[in-house]
């Protein structure tokens, strides 16, 4: 963590683009079904205290950081796909990914 997150703490993009990496890897894996766990805390840089990773205030609070993780983690190819559950219509052999 220590050589990584600094590189990434405050840096919208690279949230969002963690998220969506992950939810692709794990699709590309052929993984059906995952709980993703975080702390929001540990890639803010605003509203939090300490702040983690020996980084300079900027203006990321663990609030917009919960928002960034769920726009890349949900994208329109999964028209089952609840932002909060991750819940899919039973019959797999309809899901976009699978297809």
């Amino acid at each position: 963590f220590e050589i990584y997150m600094p590189a990434v703490v405050g840096d919208r993009e690279a949230v969002k683009r963690i998220a969506y990496e992950f939810v692709e890897m794990k699709a590309k894996e052929g993984v059906i079904y995952v709980e993703v766990r975080y702390s929001p805390q540990l890639f803010a840089n605003y509203k939090v205290d300490p702040i983690p990773w020996g980084q300079k205030e900027g203006d990321l609070t663990p609030d917009e950081v919960v928002d960034l993780v769920n726009q890349g983690m949900h994208f329109e190819m999964c028209p089952w796909s609840s932002y909060i559950t991750g819940a899919c219509d039973p019959d797999f052999t309809k899901h976009p990914l699978i297809q």
